[in-house]
């Protein structure tokens, strides 16, 4: 398994600095009781790959799959629609993307440093965004499956 406690403040300051946030706030693991957007890892960090040179260079290929959670008390068809447009937005600018933003197109430049010799290579959109969860109150939990690639390299 991979070290991931870095992964949390890396990830929510990645996604709070999306174009199209507003005034939300991403929170790591955490949704206020009618209301909020978090991310949520799905599973640990795995390596999916490893290979080492005879000099002792560890390469690994690695995923970090997590779920982004949109919390909303929807009214209509067009809210619900504009939640899961939204989601599918963030998607595609993690992926680099161009998306519109308050009129103005918008890319990735740069994905963040992880550090200690960890990379990010490409996020993948797993999921299009669906209805998580409906529940009694009209509260209803959207959700987005997304999975970050990354290169970690070391010395053994």
């Amino acid at each position: 398994m991979v070290d991931t406690k870095d992964f949390s403040t890396i990830l929510s300051g990645l996604l709070n600095d999306f174009p199209a946030i507003g005034a939300r706030e991403i929170r790591f693991g955490e949704l206020g009781d009618k209301s909020g957007v978090g991310i949520y890892p799905s599973a640990a960090a795995t390596v999916i790959s490893e290979t080492t040179d005879i000099m002792g260079g560890v390469y690994q290929k690695c995923n970090y799959a997590v779920q982004v959670v949109y919390r909303a008390v929807p009214q209509s068809e067009t809210d619900r629609i504009h939640i899961k447009g939204w989601l599918d937005k963030l998607a595609r600018w993690l992926e680099k993307q161009p998306i519109t933003a308050d009129g103005q197109q918008h890319t990735l430049a740069a994905w963040p440093d992880l550090g200690d010799g960890r990379t990010i290579t490409a996020f993948v959109q797993v999921s299009a965004a669906y209805l998580a969860g409906r529940y009694a109150d009209g509260v209803e939990d959207w959700a987005v499956s997304l999975s970050m690639r990354y290169d970690n390299n070391f010395e053994r």
